[in-house]
């Protein structure tokens, strides 16, 4: 039967690499856990802002496509903008959403 590594290797163990604890190491730690949290939450914030943006272009798109087929008279004309102002806003929400993550300060200085 082979052997195999032991299981527990807690810090009494020979592998276990031990660091001293210094004071700027737990800052730097608790730095890096809220840059990362800083920009775990701007992704999070990028992703909803693209996903509305993706629903008003559809939404725009639809509207343009029954306006310029469908529909008749002033309803058509209304379709019509209301789907161009979607659609426009869709833009808008896009470029917000890449303008803030690409042009973003650095929190890490």
């Amino acid at each position: 039967m082979p052997r195999s590594l032991p299981v527990d290797v807690g810090p009494t163990h020979p592998l276990s690499v031990r660091r001293p604890v210094t004071a700027d190491s737990l800052d730097r730690e608790r730095i890096g856990r809220k840059v990362g949290a800083v920009a775990d939450d701007r992704a999070g914030v990028r992703r909803r802002r693209l996903l509305w943006a993706g629903i008003l272009a559809l939404v725009g798109l639809v509207l343009l496509a029954l306006g310029l087929t469908v529909a008749d008279g002033v309803i058509a004309g209304i379709e019509v903008v209301l789907a161009i102002a979607l659609l426009v806003a869709s833009y808008a929400v896009q470029h917000l959403a890449r303008r803030e993550s690409l042009y973003r300060h650095d929190d890490r200085r």
